[in-house]
C-alpha cells in the first residue's frame, strides 16, 4: 500500500514522510528521497517549481526501490554522517567519490517508477497539499507542464501558478479499488 494510495486532486495533508534524503540544495531541497513513515516506501522526488520567494515548493514524487535507497544511503555515509530527519548532502566526495555518488544517483533515477504523485510543500516533512495522477489526461497535461529549458535547469518552464491551478483541479476519473 502506498503512502498516497487514496488521495486525490489537492487534497491537504499531514506529511507521510519521516526522512528526506537532499541530494540537491537551493535555499532547500531541489532533488532527493524521502521515506515513508513505515519506511517500507521511498520516493525520489524533484522540484518542479517554487513560488516567488522560494518557499512553497512543487516536487514530483516517484517510487524508488527502499534497498537501492539503502544503497545509496550507505555509500554516502562512507563521507558524511547522517544527519536526519532531513539530511543535505554536502559533498567532500572528491573526484573519484563524487563520480561514484553520480552513477548511484543515475542508477536509483532508472529504477524509479513513472511520477504519479505532485506535492505542493514549505518542507517535505510538514503539512502537503497532493494530487495523484491517476487518468490518461492529468499524466499528459504534468508532462506539458514538466518541460525544463535547459533540461538541466532546477525547476520547469511551467509558472508556479500552473502548477498550482494542475493541483487544484478536480480529478474527473477516479480508480475504483
Amino acid at each position: 500500500m502506498s503512502c498516497f494510495d487514496s488521495l486525490f486532486g489537492g487534497k491537504s495533508i499531514e506529511t507521510p514522510f519521516e526522512r528526506v534524503l537532499a541530494l540537491d540544495v537551493y535555499a532547500g531541497p531541489v532533488r532527493g528521497v524521502a521515506f515513508c513513515r513505515d519506511r517500507r516506501e521511498a520516493y525520489l522526488f524533484r522540484l518542479l517549481a517554487w513560488d516567488s520567494q522560494q518557499e512553497n515548493r512543487i516536487f514530483s514524487l516517484s517510487a524508488v526501490p527502499v534497498q537501492s535507497v539503502d544503497r545509496l544511503i550507505a555509500f554516502i555515509a562512507q563521507f558524511e554522517s547522517p544527519r536526519w530527519p532531513e539530511w543535505w548532502v554536502r559533498g567532500g566526495f572528491g573526484d573519484e567519490g563524487l563520480a561514484k555518488l553520480d552513477a548511484e544517483i543515475m542508477s536509483l533515477e532508472r529504477e524509479a517508477a513513472p511520477v504519479d504523485v505532485i506535492v505542493m510543500s514549505k518542507n517535505l516533512l510538514q503539512h502537503l497539499r497532493v494530487k495523484r495522477l491517476v487518468s490518461a489526461e492529468q499524466k499528459g497535461a504534468f508532462e506539458r507542464l514538466s518541460v525544463r529549458s535547459p533540461t538541466s535547469a532546477e525547476v520547469t518552464d511551467a509558472p508556479f501558478a500552473e502548477w498550482v491551478a494542475f493541483l487544484d483541479e478536480p480529478d474527473r476519473l477516479r480508480p475504483r479499488f
